[in-house]
């Protein structure tokens, strides 16, 4: 009884301290290094990304123009000409990654942590009209251009000669993944992975709009402040690629997804000013909006790009990468349009605030296991 006793515990313990399997794998592991029992993974990323917010335009042109109708050929109107962007930047973020690779067949635990600050702003000024009416050709002359904001209190009710907007963007992700790297072939290697994956994030949106009095024209000011904070955990799988031109050199290509669930929290804060010639206030508006919800957050991510790595005296590896990544999250943007709470319709004036993120530029990457 006690010699089987002794044999199951020493069958047991190697699985228990990460042990090396009796068996030989199909698909020999990558690590640890030979002179190592397991190998500590540390690794740094230099991130320049270009971020984009889809369905965040702050304004829109308009022109008038003429109905041409020979029954009042005076009749005029306002039609949509374009759209106005924001003009997103170039900015540096980082990544570090902490993990450790055993000799239980070559499977590792390995963490990261990704930050990125990013921002788009962007401002449209038309030249002043002479009349907040625009049906007449008589009073406004043809070709007059005016701006409206979709993020504006009355999205379709006033016009403006300035629209000025700037969004601000911080990003964060840890990510946490039980994996194995393999050889699949003399010059193939990959690690799947799965884990968990947590994001949190707060964007700011403000929109200002103004037109100066006239004496036919009230002066107006408007402004809009609007923050969405959002988190989320969910299940994180994947597959990173190695093809191996040489010993040193090779060509990795990464791909995985996500699907979170979390919390949206949304503010919106809007400000309304009407003046007119004689300095009288003919309107002073003050209105806050929220709306708390919890949503899923689905999550793409791909990345390739070349790959160094050298060995020294089979107990350290270091890897210097430089690639190209690419990250969607889709219907991340919730942000509150107009007066109302996200509204569905299709009407171009009112967006429907489900616009997607997506994260892409390059990364160079310096990984040390020793």
């Amino acid at each position: 009884m006690n010699m089987k006793k002794n044999l199951l515990i020493a069958l047991f313990i190697p699985a228990l301290t990460f042990g090396a399997l009796p068996e030989k794998s199909a698909t020999p592991p990558l690590g640890p290094q030979p002179s190592n029992t397991i190998d500590i993974v540390v690794d740094a990323e230099f991130l320049y990304w270009h971020s984009n917010v889809s369905e965040t335009y702050y304004a829109i042109e308009k022109e008038f123009v003429s109905t041409n109708n020979d029954v009042t050929p005076q009749q005029g109107f306002l039609i949509s000409k374009r759209k106005e962007e924001l003009d997103w930047s170039w900015d540096c973020g980082s990544r570090i990654g902490l993990g450790i690779t055993t000799n239980y067949d070559g499977w590792d635990l390995y963490s990261t942590w990704t930050y990125l600050f990013t921002s788009g702003n962007n401002s449209k000024t038309v030249d002043p009209f002479f009349d907040e009416s625009f049906n007449n050709i008589n009073v406004n002359s043809l070709g007059s251009k005016t701006l409206s904001s979709p993020w504006f209190l009355d999205p379709d009710g006033e016009h403006y000669n300035y629209i000025h907007a700037k969004l601000t963007l911080l990003f964060n992700q840890i990510d946490l993944e039980l994996g194995r790297a393999f050889w699949l072939g003399k010059f193939l290697a990959a690690r799947p992975f799965f884990g968990l994956r947590g994001f949190w994030t707060t964007m700011n949106y403000y929109v200002k709009g103004n037109r100066p009095v006239g004496s036919n024209i009230t002066f107006l000011q408007e402004n809009t402040q609007n923050r969405q904070k959002r988190w989320g955990v969910g299940i994180l799988t994947g597959l990173n690629t190695a093809w191996y031109l040489s010993k040193n050199w090779s060509i990795f290509g990464n791909g995985s997804a996500a699907l979170t669930y979390g919390k949206v929290a949304e503010r919106k804060k809007m400000f309304f000013l009407e003046v007119d010639h004689t300095d009288q206030i003919v309107a002073q508006i003050q209105n806050r909006l929220t709306d708390n919800f919890y949503d899923i957050q689905p999550i793409i991510d791909l990345s390739a790009g070349l790959r160094f790595e050298t060995t020294f005296n089979d107990s350290i590896r270091l890897q210097i990468d430089g690639g190209y990544e690419f990250h969607y999250l889709h219907d991340f943007n919730k942000l509150i349009t107009g007066g109302q709470s996200r509204p569905h319709n299709t009407n171009y004036q009112q967006p429907s605030a489900e616009g997607d993120l997506t994260l892409s530029g390059f990364v160079a990457r310096f990984r040390l296991d020793y």
